[in-house]
């Protein structure tokens, strides 16, 4: 045996920092979610609540593959079914690159289903985002991502009440949103590159 160690190319959670909008928008509702004492984000059915995601890749991450598994970590409060409708627009960039302006992000939606029987069960919905890296991805790349659910707009149909005693039109908790990233190395030799 040669002493060295092989890694083995697998999928791993990366996370990122989940805050709401600071102003122009509506926020999130924050309550607690039932009677547990835990705060929770909860996105309305009635107004467009505004959410962004900050997430810094790590070191163990496979270079230059895409991101085809972006996805949110929900528990459904009202017992109906319907959609919920997304608009997002993100921008990921590498170290020494200019982040621009939002009309120049890369821009989808995305429909989440729920179903009567999803009421007060932890989900988790992808996106159906497929994203690109930068053509000159290094280590410590980020994504920022801008999400709105589009509670007003009649694509968005999923407006029953919640069922946990807070905020009727609060129905839906977030709980997380990550990606499934390559990894491929315990890390990188240099502080930004190999």
């Amino acid at each position: 045996m040669s002493g060295k160690v092989r890694y083995q190319e697998a999928y791993n959670d990366s996370f990122g920092v989940l805050e709401t909008a600071i102003g122009g928008a509506a926020q999130w509702t924050i309550e607690q979610y039932w009677d547990t004492g835990f705060l929770s984000y909860k996105l309305r059915h009635d107004q467009n609540d505004f959410f962004q995601l900050k997430t810094q890749f790590d070191h163990t991450r496979k270079l230059a593959t895409v991101l085809g598994d972006m996805h949110i970590h929900i528990t459904p409060l009202a017992a109906t079914p319907g959609d919920i409708y997304l608009s997002i627009a993100y921008h990921w960039h590498t170290f020494g690159d200019v982040i621009p302006q939002i009309v120049s992000w890369q821009a989808t939606n995305a429909t989440i289903p729920i179903l009567a029987a999803d009421q007060f069960k932890y989900l988790i919905k992808p996106l159906g985002v497929i994203i690109n890296p930068p053509a000159s991805e290094g280590y410590s790349s980020s994504l920022l991502m801008k999400v709105t659910r589009l509670g007003t707009n009649l694509l968005d149909t999923y407006s029953g009440s919640s069922g946990d005693g807070g905020t009727a039109a609060a129905n839906v908790v977030l709980w997380y949103m990550d990606a499934h990233t390559l990894q491929n190395r315990f890390g990188s030799i240099g502080t930004a590159t190999d």
